[in-house]
């Protein structure tokens, strides 16, 4: 898992609930915005990638282009931050529904 201790706690401005999956760049956190109490799905860039300043440039175009999209078919993106400590995350819209691969 990414990030120990990240479940249960908080990034940035959010309470992250639970791990939703994880990959090769990083991890999906379900969590809540601390003053909205909006869900959101939290995609974590993994620590170690973030010392490459080319990955890191990567993950914040990819917040960028995603949220200039604006389609009802793609995911609104809410936030990207760095935090002080380092911590890249892109905060986007939970949907509900079902794992494709399951599908």
């Amino acid at each position: 898992m990414e990030a120990p201790g990240l479940c249960g706690g908080r990034l940035d401005r959010y309470f992250v609930d639970r791990l939703i999956g994880s990959g090769a760049f990083g991890s999906v956190y379900h969590a809540r915005h601390v003053r909205t109490e909006a869900e959101v799905a939290l995609k974590v860039l993994k620590r170690e990638l973030m010392a490459d300043s080319h990955l890191l440039d990567r993950f914040m175009k990819e917040a960028r282009t995603a949220a200039a999209v604006g389609d009802d078919h793609t995911v609104r993106v809410l936030d990207a931050e760095i935090t002080p400590e380092g911590v890249a995350f892109i905060a986007i819209e939970m949907l509900d529904g079902c794992d494709l691969k399951a599908l």
